[in-house]
This record gives structure tokens, sequence and C-alpha cells, in this order.
């Protein structure tokens, strides 16, 4: 099976092997460009920010692996963004402990379809969500439950009303478990 931590490190190793400075934790912010000899343009510094202030990188080659094309729409290419209504909705994860109690002592009664969509317990009007073992901690559940449509992931207002309103979303369906699914010995969802 893929181990993506694995390849992770595997490629960092290989990276310094070939004399690349791998750097963790930077925020673009600006970039430099020069013509190129077809005509285009040639990205050839990049500023970084970091902790430390603005961090500049002077390359021959950049490769945009923002996910985002931050680099791309920096250096001044053209980039496309997806209508608002077409773009996956954001939707915030959380580790909660006492999933898995309620689970054995509800169980079919307590489920996210229980939950979730507008005949749910919660009142929210998407249906899906999902749930995963946390790996060494089996007292806890990994779960994905929020979802906020019309989010541009390129845009850090919207990013941010999306976790906001993915934050409120959590809260709800927190104290909606809490209320309708007590258990015996009194613990609660956290």
């Amino acid at each position: 099976p893929f181990d993506p931590e694995c390849f992770k490190e595997a490629a960092e190793e290989f990276c310094e092997e070939a004399g690349v400075r791998v750097l963790h934790h930077l925020l673009l912010c600006g970039c430099d460009c020069a013509p190129a000899e077809n005509g285009s343009s040639h990205t050839r510094s990049a500023y970084f920010m970091t902790k430390n202030g603005v961090y500049q990188i002077d390359a021959k080659t950049f490769i945009d692996a923002t996910g985002d094309a931050d680099l791309a729409a920096c250096a001044g290419f053209e980039t496309y963004v997806l209508p608002k209504c077409d773009i996956q909705a954001h939707s915030l994860c959380a580790i909660v402990s006492g999933w898995n109690e309620l689970q054995k002592h509800y169980g079919d009664r307590f489920s996210l379809r229980a939950l979730l969509g507008p005949k749910g317990l919660v009142g929210l009007d998407h249906v899906f969500g999902w749930t995963a073992p946390v790996v060494g901690v089996p007292e806890s559940k990994f779960i994905a439950v929020t979802r906020v449509a019309n989010c541009n992931p390129a845009d850090a207002r919207d990013l941010t009303d999306g976790l906001l309103e993915s934050r409120r979303q959590l809260a709800r369906i927190v104290d909606a478990v809490n209320a309708n699914f007590p258990l015996p010995d009194g613990r609660r969802l956290s």
C-alpha cells in the first residue's frame, strides 16, 4: 500500500541528494519576473513571508506546487477560478472523543444520518459526512461533518468566513449529540 508519509520523506531525501534545499512554512508574498527569449515572462525571484521576515529565493526554474496557482498568478500568468457554485464545499475536520462509546450505546440510532440533513437533529442542509479511526488513539474519532458551499479557496475572506461557519456547524453538531444522546456515566462528546 501507498504510504504518503514515507513518500514525503523519500522525496525530501532525493531533493537533498540533488542539492535542493527544501523549506517548509513559507507563505508566498511576491515575485519578480524578467522577459524571456520567447516573449513571455520568466520568474527569477520569489518572496516568502516567514517568522523571521521576508525570505527571497532566486532560481532559474520555479515549480508552482501551491495547489491554487499562487506563484503563476503572482507572475502574471493567466489563471482561472471556477464559479463559487462549482467549487467543492469547504469542510472542517475534527478529532472528537466519545463517538465510539455513543455508537456502542445507541447502535444504529446514533449515526450521521440521524444528525445531518434537513430532517436530522442538527438541521443542517447537507447530508454528507464521514468518520475514520484515529491511529493510536482508539477512544478518538476523526470526523468530517461540516459543509460550507460557495467558498472560494483562493480568497482569504471566503476561507475565513467558511472556517467560522464550519466551527459553528461543528458546535451545533456536538451540542445536538450531547443533548440527544446522553451516556449513562455522564460523559459527553468533546
